[in-house]
């Protein structure tokens, strides 16, 4: 039979017991992992793992009307399972014509919004008016945004709101790839956690 020995507590020279100092190292450890998900390279790559596996140009060439309902795209990142919308938002002009947003929704993977430089604030965007526009500063942590960019031949107005956690990325293109039939293209990043692999609780 074996004696439980009783707990020690040490006393550093700081003053502080060890398990105030587990405390305080626990705090730098969640202040870490806050600093680590502000980092606005996160939807970045997330649309770039996206874009992998659902290239742009193979969602572009489908026919217009194919997105005129939702469909939904699971896709791999970082090991976990996510699900993308997509879809055409639709507007009708006053001569009848069918206008189509292609509008891509993608989850944000935990980003954590905070104050960032803009060039506008409290804009109206997508029934919230606490919107802020982002500069063209915001591409240098976004490379693969910046790439589509430029294979869009597109000029972009970036949406940032962080009362609502979300990203809206709005693309004009201005002539390549189906630009006549997708003059604009949104790209949105917003709350949203992976999905249950089912596979993996399959028994036989």
């Amino acid at each position: 039979m074996f004696k439980s020995s009783s707990e020690t507590t040490v006393i550093f020279a700081s003053g502080k017991s060890s398990s105030q100092w587990l405390e305080v190292l626990a705090e730098k450890e969640d202040a870490e992992d806050i600093k680590t998900y502000m980092d606005i390279s996160i939807p970045d790559e997330m649309l770039k793992t996206f874009c992998s596996q659902f290239s742009l140009s193979r969602l572009l060439n489908k026919p217009p009307q194919f997105f005129d309902t939702k469909v939904y795209m699971n896709y791999k990142f970082r090991g976990q399972t996510y699900t993308a919308t997509v879809y055409n938002y639709k507007t009708f002009s006053t001569d009848d014509t069918i206008h189509r947003q292609l509008t891509i929704k993608l989850s944000n993977d935990g980003f954590r919004y905070y104050s960032r430089k803009f060039i506008r604030s409290r804009v109206t965007q997508h029934k919230y008016s606490d919107w802020f526009v982002l500069g063209e500063d915001t591409f240098d942590d976004m490379k693969f945004l910046k790439s589509v960019t430029i294979d869009l031949d597109a000029k972009v107005v970036f949406y940032y709101n962080i009362k609502h956690k979300r990203i809206d990325i709005k693309f004009f293109c201005n002539g390549k790839e189906k630009s006549n039939d997708y003059p604009e293209i949104l790209i949105i990043f917003e709350p949203g956690n992976p999905i249950y692999d089912e596979e993996r609780s399959l028994r036989f």
